[in-house]
């Protein structure tokens, strides 16, 4: 008994041996082979303007300023690795510190954005992406063809207009919108171009003056600080002249009917224009020395414009603005005549304007400071219903304001004389 005791223990102890020599030297199964790598760890830094997952991430993108981009990162094999810090750097400069977040970039150009990795043993992993953030397009509004006011441009001939535009960025390109419209309106040109310049062949109307525009849009619908405008005028046919204008007034009436008189140097009338437009234009006029007479017909407290003009060969003048003023206030008046009225059931007042007449919201009434509603006006005749029979001992006032279009007031007091007498007073 006591052998085979002896004799199992013996095979147990060799086979612990052979399986344990078996381990470290056969199996290529626990082998070491220095050959096979350790698992690395790496970063990606990319961008995306939602977190849907069907949007593309890029590691480069071109924005608007104050357009939303998204910074995504991804960390090999995986976010929760034994890590130091993380951070994003934009231009060099502390960003962010997280791994994802919503962000904007508001100074034009191009800008690196880096994200970096410290992991647990202090190596520095990192990433970069690109974002371009676009500019408008720049227009030059002060060197362009035709300049501003340039005469006699040939009516039959075609004519090349031509500016100055910048892109900033390389990558982006500019519409142009480019219009032409004449001075009473019409729209000859209104199209988008691709360059800077066009050419108009179709011709122009003579001794007429034209306008014309152009902006600049890029594809970010970005659209230029400035927008050029221009005009020009056409000449007339062999020595014809033409003359135009705008007329102002100080009033804030919407419209008068003005009347344009050109007379000869001896005052002849020669043309004449009834209008409530504030422009005019007379044409065709001969070479010489003229007098232009603007007035409002109607409205007698504007004083007439008499302005004097010569005209030369093929020449398209235009007058600096005419203003015509209205400096005189409305008046108002006692039928009478007098300023002392007896008391009625009905106060009545003649208000006149001769500028551009008057509304019963430009009229006050006040009686003794207090402000009367049922005033009425018509064809000029102010009518202030009173009661007659208020007992007054003493002279009352009764105030009238008017104000006109033009901001001419007049203010007016009127006096209603005593309707009692005081009972007289015997004393012993």
């Amino acid at each position: 008994m006591t052998f085979c005791k002896q004799h199992f223990l013996g095979l147990l102890l060799w086979s612990i041996i052979v399986l344990t020599f078996g381990a470290c030297t056969n199996s290529d199964q626990y082998l070491f082979d220095s050959s096979t790598p350790s698992e690395s760890i790496s970063v990606k830094a990319l961008l995306t303007t939602s977190f849907d997952s069907s949007v593309a991430k890029v590691k480069s993108d071109t924005i608007r300023p104050g357009d939303s981009l998204i910074f995504l990162t991804e960390v090999y094999p995986s976010k929760s690795i034994g890590h130091k810090r993380y951070f994003w750097l934009l231009d060099g400069a502390p960003f962010a510190n997280e791994f994802s977040f919503r962000n904007t970039i508001l100074d034009p150009g191009v800008h690196e954005v880096v994200f970096v990795f410290v992991d647990s043993f202090g190596d520095t992993l990192s990433d970069t992406v690109s974002v371009t953030v676009a500019t408008p397009p720049v227009l030059d509004d002060s060197l362009f063809i035709p300049a501003c006011g340039t005469q006699n441009i040939e009516p039959d001939s075609a004519l090349n207009f031509a500016w100055n535009s910048s892109v900033v960025d390389s990558f982006s390109r500019a519409n142009y919108h480019f219009v032409i419209w004449k001075s009473t309106g019409e729209i000859m040109v209104d199209t988008l171009l691709k360059q800077a310049n066009f050419i108009y062949r179709n011709g122009f109307t003579p001794l007429h003056k034209y306008y014309w525009s152009v902006s600049a849009e890029n594809q970010f619908q970005q659209k230029s600080e400035r927008t050029i405008e221009g005009n020009f005028y056409v000449k007339g046919a062999s020595s014809e002249n033409a003359v135009m204008g705008h007329l102002k007034t100080n009033s804030d009436k919407d419209s008068y009917t003005y009347q344009i008189l050109l007379q000869d140097s001896n005052m002849v009338p020669l043309k004449e224009i009834k209008s409530d437009s504030t422009d005019f234009s007379l044409f065709p006029l001969a070479v010489g020395s003229y007098s232009l007479r603007v007035s409002v017909p109607d409205s007698p407290d504007f004083s007439p414009i008499l302005t004097r003009i010569t005209l030369h060969g093929g020449q398209v003048l235009e007058l600096d603005t005419i203003c015509l003023y209205d400096n005189t206030p409305p008046t108002i008046k006692n039928p009478l005549g007098s300023d002392t009225l007896d008391i009625a059931d009905t106060l009545r007042f003649t208000v006149r304007d001769g500028g551009s007449g008057l509304s019963e919201s430009m009229i006050s009434v006040f009686f003794e400071n207090n402000y009367l509603q049922n005033f009425s006006l018509s064809d000029s005749l102010l009518k202030i219903p009173f009661d007659k029979d208020i007992r007054s001992w003493t002279y009352r006032i009764i105030n009238i304001s008017a104000i006109d279009f033009s901001g001419n007031k007049i203010s007016k007091n009127f006096y209603l004389k005593p309707n009692t007498t005081l009972p007289e007073v015997f004393g012993e």
